[in-house]
């Protein structure tokens, strides 16, 4: 441990003579200065920057959140629209089957109900002594 606080020592005491000489030379403490300033500005720009990208970033990740949550929503309602779109062509098949299946039942009253008239008719030219019309 002493042989460590030697070295560290050692070493302060040659930066500190180092700096007693840099800044015996004229304008080297101002250089100094302005180039601690400038890399100051440095720092502050680019925290700036920093922050504005971090800035960017959440701005994009809500937008992209936003984005998707309307895709989402647009989805849903297209395919509710859809949905609702089959649900009512489903009713209105529906509604032309039984309309089908009532006109072939009247169709077929309307058959049955000429056979029997025909049949009658049939009968009743025979009892009156006519022949048959087979165009009946």
């Amino acid at each position: 441990m002493e042989q460590n606080n030697r070295v560290l020592t050692r070493d302060l005491k040659l930066f500190l003579a180092a700096v007693v000489e840099v800044t015996k030379a004229p304008g080297t403490v101002e250089r100094l200065l302005q180039a601690a300033e400038r890399a100051e500005a440095a720092t502050e720009r680019y925290m700036a920057e920093q922050h504005e990208l971090r800035c960017m970033k959440d701005e994009h990740r809500q937008y992209l959140a936003r984005a998707g949550k309307e895709h989402d929503e647009r989805l849903a309602q297209e395919r509710l629209a859809f949905e609702r779109e089959v649900e009512a062509r489903r009713k209105r098949l529906q509604i032309d089957e039984d309309e089908t299946a009532r006109r072939r039942e009247s169709v077929n009253r309307d058959r049955e109900l000429a056979a029997a008239l025909r049949e009658r008719l049939e009968r009743k030219a025979v009892r009156a002594g006519a022949e048959p019309n087979p165009g009946l």
